[in-house]
Parts: structure tokens; sequence; C-alpha cells
């Protein structure tokens, strides 16, 4: 397996400005995105709602203390069919991770989405820098 590229930026908030400036650096990227980015994020979600089975990459499931969360991620190259990402520069593919969580007697669903200018990826890849992700997040709350 290829060692993971060590230039790679997470960001909480799309914007343009950051993936530019990530670009120029010679880095690559993985952004999160969030509803408040209507158009791409309509689009990416609409991309994975009609064709997430083919892009399933990997499963991963966690269980402990009455606790059990399944987690999958999708992965697609497929960028050109979505017309808005030629805004995201360099973008040159679409994530997403669907996480079902069972506690105790309530389920919760939900679904992730990333842009990213990576063209290919392990599902090592998609894990650790989807998980890394939260990590930072959850650590600043």
């Amino acid at each position: 397996m290829p060692d993971l590229p060590t230039s790679v930026h997470l960001g909480p908030a799309c914007q343009h400005t950051i993936v530019e400036q990530i670009i120029e650096q010679k880095a690559d990227y993985v952004i999160a995105l969030k509803a408040n980015q209507n158009e791409v994020f309509g689009q990416v979600k609409e991309h994975f709602e009609r064709y997430s089975e083919q892009f399933l990459v990997c499963t991963q499931l966690d269980k402990d203390h009455h606790r059990a969360e399944e987690r999958r991620y999708y992965y697609s190259a497929n960028v050109n069919a979505m017309a808005c990402l030629g805004e995201w520069k360099a973008c040159s593919s679409v994530w997403m991770v669907a996480s079902k969580r069972v506690y105790l007697d309530k389920t919760t669903l939900q679904k992730r989405y990333y842009l990213s200018s990576l063209p290919q990826v392990s599902a090592r890849q998609i894990i650790q820098f989807t998980r890394g992700h939260w990590s930072i997040e959850n650590q600043l709350h």
C-alpha cells in the first residue's frame, strides 16, 4: 500500500479561497461540505443517492459499551457529472460517509459529504482523512 500523502489539509468550511491557497502551496485537500453550500451540497448528495452502491469502498463496524456504529465509505471520481464542481479548484473526487449508530434502543443515521483534490485514494486513506477531520472537530468543542 502506498504511503499516505503528508500534505493533505482538512477544513471545516468550504471556501474557495482556502482551496485555492492549498492548491497554490502544491498540497491536496479534503473539505467537508456543509448544507449551506446549497448547489454543490445538493449535487453531491443527489449523486450519491442515485449511484452510491457502485461507489462503496468499505464498511467499518465499531461496537462497545451498548453502542454499535456502522460506517460506509463511498468514493467517486466522476466529478464531471456535477457541473458546480468546476468552481472548486482541482476538485478530483467526492466522498460520502454514511453512519448508522445504535445506542441502547435509539438509532441515528447521518451522511457527511466531502470534496477532495485527491484523484485516487484507498479505503485506508478515506477512513483516516474523514475520521481525522471529526477528531479535530471534537477536540475544538
